[in-house]
């Protein structure tokens, strides 16, 4: 008879023990619609900010051989620093092209992590965590990238000055901040 409620007790004991660890669970795996909408709304800032980036990206790399263009046919023959900045501006090219292939691959991971949440394959506490991550990682890209536009300034401000000084007539800078921010530059020809 003992043994009889020995394992009755064990089985209440045991079925208290699993309900209590389901419930903890179903506390634990919490999902809310306003993370979702949270996270969709970084992620579709994120990728406007990436359009952004790609669109300056081109607008420089377009302005550069422009400018370089210029240089050339002012320049006969071309200076020897002329190889050393057209060096320095393509490597530039080149590392800003690297830090928006690195963002793709962040706007990728954060982009998983907005539907896994959708779908409900993870909870708000794993989505918050990566959250963040991406943000930190978002903003060291974006230090990066400041850093890449800082470069190109002082590049640009480097080869119309080797241009004055091969006799030619390079845009203004002020021409040329209204060029890379889309604006029409006025043409200096009169009608």
């Amino acid at each position: 008879m003992k043994t009889y409620y020995l394992l009755i007790i064990l089985l209440l004991g045991m079925t208290f023990a699993c309900s209590q660890e389901k419930k903890e669970e179903e506390k634990e795996f919490k999902h809310t619609p306003e993370m979702s909408r949270r996270l969709e709304e970084s992620h579709q800032q994120w990728l406007r900010e990436h359009s952004r980036w790609v669109e300056e990206h081109r607008k420089y790399e377009e302005l550069f051989q422009r400018l370089r263009n210029t240089y050339l046919e002012t320049a006969n023959p071309p200076a020897a620093s002329f190889d050393s900045l057209s060096r320095a501006l393509q490597k530039t090219i080149e590392e800003h092209a690297r830090v928006l292939s690195d963002h793709v691959v962040r706007l990728d991971a954060h982009g998983e992590t907005v539907l896994r949440h959708k779908k409900k394959e993870v909870d708000d506490a794993y989505a918050q965590k990566k959250e963040e991550k991406f943000k930190k990682q978002h903003q060291d890209l974006l230090k990066r990238h400041d850093e890449m536009l800082k470069h190109y300034e002082e590049q640009l401000q480097r080869l119309t000055e080797m241009i004055k000084e091969a006799g030619g007539t390079p845009p203004s800078m002020e021409e040329i901040d209204r060029e890379l921010q889309g604006q029409a530059v006025p043409s200096d020809s009169t009608p």
